[in-house]
This record gives structure tokens, sequence and C-alpha cells, in this order.
């Protein structure tokens, strides 16, 4: 009998690309889960201990219906965007998260949750050229590309951490660096980096385009490594005190786009667009204390990871981005 076994789990944004995989953990883990959906994606998952509830959490009203009876919640539901997207419409970005997740928030406490898990982003961390540790995560500034989401994060997590003190709801708070696996977002419009570069390979780019000159550095982090890490936190640090979850590995992003066109045996010409709207140069985060306090590391090496997620891609493209008529890139 696990900690999780028994236990009544709300997951919303289960149709996402961390929602479908902590639903899937969770049900093995022997829990009754309740997530929600809210736009067109769907939740792919049958169970018996299952319930999929249609849900704008928007509403405070419908925040509280989903957190009733519930022991622990998960929130997944955000809205995310590629450099793109952060760019072209930065507000929306900021109105469709923090609404919902103070909603949710507040909810859940009302509600007597014992447990609430929030995904937070290195979007928050200032300006530097290291791997940044969590006590940094309140200090500076975010870099200017991140300011709106980075502020938004960073005001999130202290409404975790006012919550945290003031109710009995105990938050399990981490810090994701770039998040990437089955089910993730395909759209070329709103896509991040790594469906985007898959996409390309998918269609046989050639030239095969960049954004940037291909030193940019990130931490790619698969997604069953991200689930495992938020479940132990809410386990062993239910603290309100933030633990990075990342494998700790830098990877440029010429070495990603080598990488996913090797796996597609795919041999282009590469043209780095320096033209192009790219984000920040250097984006890592330190795995120390994720490491001591949680005996946690990532498993899954980028390859495979990568591997894993044009597997589930190869088999879906279809209703991901309709075929190839369309699909600008």
């Amino acid at each position: 009998m696990g900690f999780y076994t028994g236990k009544n789990i709300l997951v919303t944004g289960g149709a996402g690309i961390i929602g479908h995989t902590a639903i899937n953990r969770l049900l093995q883990e022997g829990a009754y889960i309740r997530t929600t959906e809210y736009t067109t994606r769907k939740i792919g998952i049958t169970d018996k201990n299952l319930e999929i509830i249609k849900c704008d959490l928007h509403s405070y009203e419908q925040c509280l219906e989903v957190t009733s009876d519930m022991d622990v919640v998960i929130n997944l539901a955000a809205l995310t965007r590629g450099a793109k997207g952060q760019n072209s419409d930065p507000t929306a970005l900021i109105r469709n998260n923090v609404n919902p997740t103070m909603n949710m928030i507040d909810a859940a406490c009302k509600s007597g949750v014992e447990i609430f898990g929030f995904v937070g982003s290195s979007t928050a961390y200032p300006d530097v050229d290291y791997p940044a540790i969590e006590s940094e995560g309140h200090t500076g500034e975010p870099h200017a590309c991140y300011e709106g989401v980075g502020w938004m994060n960073r005001y999130c997590e202290r409404v975790c951490m006012y919550f945290h003190n003031l109710t009995k709801t105990k938050f399990a708070m981490i810090r994701t660096s770039s998040v990437y696996g089955p089910h993730d977002t395909f759209d070329p419009e709103r896509c991040h980096v790594i469906p985007h570069l898959i996409l390309k390979a998918h269609y046989r780019q050639n030239p095969y385009y960049v954004w940037g000159d291909g030193n940019q550095i990130r931490d790619f982090v698969y997604v069953e490594d991200v689930v495992d890490g938020m479940l132990e936190t809410i386990i062993k640090h239910p603290n309100a005190d933030p633990i990075n979850i990342a494998t700790g590995q830098p990877t440029t992003i010429r070495e990603l786009a080598c990488l996913i066109t090797e796996i597609f045996n795919h041999r282009p010409e590469f043209f780095f667009d320096t033209s192009k709207l790219t984000m920040i140069p250097v984006q890592l985060i330190d795995v120390s204390k994720s490491s001591s306090l949680l005996s946690w590391s990532s498993k899954t090496s980028l390859r495979d990871g990568l591997e894993k997620t044009i597997s589930w891609f190869e088999k879906n493209n279809k209703i991901l981005v309709g075929g190839e008529d369309g699909v600008s890139l």
C-alpha cells in the first residue's frame, strides 16, 4: 500500500503533457482520479477509477465543485506557448494562468484538501549563465523575455506559500526546466522547440530551419521524470518550498536538432536563422536539492526520451496536426 493508494486525487489539465502522464501513473498507484478538461483537447484514458469533468477553472464555483472530497490536488492546468506565442500575446498568458491558479488554490483550501501540488517554471529565475538554485527564484529580475511569465510564476508561488501558512492545506512545489514527451502540443503556432523540430524532421524539411544560432542552452527533462519528481515532492516535502526538477544536463539547440534529425534518419542541410525570435541564451537549474531531499534524479536520457516522443507522435500526427496539408513550418 503506497501513499497514493485509495486516495482521491484531482488532476487539473488532464489533457496536457504532464496531465496524461500523471493520471496514468496515479491509476497504477491505485488512486481514484478526478480530472478536468476545458478546451478541445481530450483525455485519451479510460478507467473505472477515472472521472473526467468538463470544467472552466476561470469559474470559482466550478473549482469548488471539483475540489470537493479530494485528498490531493495536482494543478496542471496551464496555458503555455513557445517563443512566438509568448511574444505575440503575452497578456493572455498571464490572465489565463493567474486566474485559474488563484481559484484552484483558494478552492482547494476551502474544500479541505490535504496537499496541493504546484508546478512552477525556471522562467522565474533571474538572468544568470549558470544552473540557478532554488533560493534565487525570487531575487533580482527574470530575464527580460520572460518578464511577464516569470513574475507570474513568482506571484503564484508566493500565494501558495501564503495559503500554506494560513490554512491547513499543505503545498508541494516544483520548478521544471523544458518539459517534453508524449501528449505535447504539436501546433506549429503554439508549440515549444522539441515539437517544432520534430515536425520539421517528420516532414523532411530541407534546408532544415532552426531559430537562432543553435547555441542556446537548455535542460530538457522527460515528462515521466517530471511526474516522478512531483509525486515524490508531495510525499516527502509538502512544505511550500520549491524544488528544481530537471536533468542537470545542458544541451544546445544545435545538438538537439542534430539528434532529432538523426533519429528520423534525415540528413538535411541545417540553416540557423538568426533573424528569428529566440528566448534566453542559457536556462539551466541546479538539481542538488532534489537529490538530497528527495533522493530523486531523472532516469531518461535525451535520446531515449526523444525516441519515445517521436514514436508517440508518428502514431498520432494526423490527429495532432491534420496531416501534411496546412502545416506551416
